[in-house]
């Protein structure tokens, strides 16, 4: 980059993600950050343990009724993580 071209610091921090491999990692511990974010309180309560492994997220979930509702939207969850993420980051739901 020269000396004349600004850049934002979003900008840079994103630019040595990619450049540095670690954009992935990013997204990945942004969207466990973001877990109650996305799914709502209430059934965030009920999670125990989240982690992304092999692009697929597993959770550990201490309610049959919460296991049962992530079963059925696991699909939409995985669009609607990936969308907030901005790039496919997971492929599946694995629900412990």
């Amino acid at each position: 980059m020269r000396r004349n071209e600004i850049q934002s610091i979003g900008d840079a921090i994103h630019e040595f993600l990619k450049k540095s491999g670690l954009e992935e990692q990013f997204l990945e511990a942004r969207i466990i950050n973001d877990w109650e974010d996305i799914i709502g309180s209430n059934v965030a309560k009920s999670t125990k343990q989240i982690y992304i492994s092999n692009r697929t997220l597993h959770i550990r979930v201490n309610s049959s009724i919460v296991r049962a509702e992530l079963f059925m939207i696991r699909e939409g969850l995985v669009k609607a993580i990936n969308d907030r993420a901005g790039k496919s980051i997971i492929d599946k739901i694995d629900l412990h």
